[in-house]
């Protein structure tokens, strides 16, 4: 159990540093997230509607009880423009802070203790397939993420793709050391 830990926390720490990398230094992301076009205007349009911290959504999701209605509501879809994922907060907060570190290293904990306890249970004795096992688990994050986004709520292509990558990468490095350290039980 202290290797699966052990392996828990430094995965932890490499899910954490790459993706601080691929979002703060490397820029992969930067051409795929636009800026609002004429954002103080928009903003104090928002500002006026009272808006709560929350998703939103445009025009809205369904909650109609008639044909006629989901009819309406299909045209609308359709006539466009769709705001298909919003997230609006209404106060500001501090980028970067460091209790989004801290939950975000725990997080990567977490999720890297579940990976190495499963490829505990294995019985691959190459380091090899262990690490390919680990990468594996970035594909499956990849298919339930953005590639779910792009097919549900319509994420841009070249997002899509970039973070898809970036999950299957991150799991890939996570895997070099989460497979060095947990082998199968003897």
């Amino acid at each position: 159990m202290k290797k699966i830990i052990l392996a828990a926390i430094l995965g932890g720490l490499i899910v954490l540093i790459w993706g601080s990398a691929t979002w703060m230094a490397l820029d992969v992301y930067v051409p795929h997230i636009k800026t609002l076009p004429n954002a103080n205007a928009v903003l104090g349009l928002l500002s006026k509607q009272k808006m709560e911290h929350a998703v939103y959504h445009f025009p809205g999701y369904f909650t109609g009880k008639t044909d006629k209605q989901l009819k309406v509501h299909e045209k609308r879809m359709l006539k466009g423009p769709n705001i298909n994922f919003m997230v609006y907060s209404p106060k500001g907060y501090p980028p970067f802070s460091p209790k989004q570190f801290i939950i975000g290293l725990l997080n990567s904990i977490v999720a890297c203790f579940i990976v190495a306890l499963i490829l505990s249970k294995t019985k691959s004795r190459f380091y090899i397939s262990r690490v390919f096992l680990v990468t594996l688990f970035g594909v499956f994050a990849a298919c339930l993420g953005p590639v779910a986004n792009w097919n549900w709520w319509l994420f841009p292509m070249g997002f899509t793709v970039i973070s898809a990558l970036d999950l299957i990468f991150t799991w890939f490095l996570a895997g070099l050391i989460i497979a060095a350290l947990v082998r199968p039980q003897a």
